[in-house]
């Protein structure tokens, strides 16, 4: 521990410490004054010990300051807090020239809230002294508990919402996928029809060659039609028979020059007085059959 003597008409600025714990001290003694200042650091114990300016000073010690002069008003303010495993206490002690105030704060755990305050002004009338009073008590109990529920209630409404939201996004993945399948049946469908068009033409084409071919088997096997037939073909296998003679120099190519070429539009511009220009209709209906060019 360390003493400290001071004189009359002396000033001193000095730092002293005390079971480890440093103070700055401001003493100042005048015949008509006496000034004394002395401000602690502010201490943070692992949480379980704190001292402070004020609550909202954190960063100041708590302060003792005395100014008494024979010439103006003495000035006094006496700030601390302390807190000790939760529970912490608040007072603040200003006398000024201009106004006296008091406030005095206690809390338990930041759940139960207890304040007073009270400041007022110099004046030569008691009754006119602008006097001010202020009480304060609230529980946050409650508030803390309902602000828990509505926490945790907003936490599972987002949760749902997460939730909600990656199930519709793989909903319109799903839905993407089924209408690429969709699109995909329509352009398989559209191709079947095509091919079921050309089938369709395939089998016309099959009907009508059936059908001549189920001619040609009643000419030759079916009553009066097979009758002829084989009276015919009988008939044309029986002896020589000439259908025409031609007998003249180059025959054949005058032959062909009568007839004209096997296709009538071909016929009519390379030979319009043939016979295949003048009675050809097609290149298998052109009124003469035989070898043409």
């Amino acid at each position: 521990m360390q003493e400290l003597q001071y004189q009359l008409d002396s000033d001193s600025k000095e730092l002293t410490e005390y079971l480890a714990f440093s103070a700055s001290v401001d003493i100042n003694i005048q015949p008509s004054r006496l000034k004394v200042t002395v401000e602690l650091p502010p201490l943070n114990l692992l949480g379980v010990l704190k001292m402070y300016r004020s609550r909202t000073e954190k960063s100041k010690g708590p302060l003792f300051h005395v100014d008494i002069s024979a010439t103006k008003m003495p000035e006094i303010e006496i700030s601390g807090f302390v807190e000790v495993l939760g529970v912490s206490v608040e007072g603040r002690l200003l006398i000024t020239n201009t106004k006296f105030e008091v406030f005095v704060e206690g809390r338990i755990f930041g759940l139960f809230i207890a304040s007073l305050r009270i400041s007022t002004g110099y004046s030569k009338n008691v009754n006119s002294a602008p006097f001010e009073v202020e009480g304060r008590f609230k529980n946050d109990l409650f508030d803390r508990i309902a602000k828990g529920v509505r926490d945790g209630l907003q936490k599972s409404a987002d949760e749902a919402d997460r939730h909600i939201s990656a199930a519709q996004n793989k909903i319109r993945q799903v839905k993407g996928k089924f209408d690429s399948a969709i699109n995909s049946l329509e352009r398989a469908k559209r191709k079947v029809d095509d091919a079921k068009k050309v089938f369709d033409v395939a089998i016309g084409k099959m009907e009508g060659a059936r059908r001549k071919l189920d001619g040609i088997c009643r000419i030759k096997s079916c009553g009066s039609a097979k009758f002829f037939y084989e009276r015919l073909v009988n008939y044309m296998m029986s002896g020589e028979t000439e259908a025409l003679v031609l007998a003249h120099s180059q025959a054949l190519q005058r032959w062909r020059d009568l007839m004209g070429p096997t296709k009538p539009s071909l016929a009519q511009s390379l030979a319009p007085d043939s016979i295949r220009a003048l009675h050809g209709l097609t290149d298998t209906r052109n009124a003469v059959h035989g070898s043409g060019q």
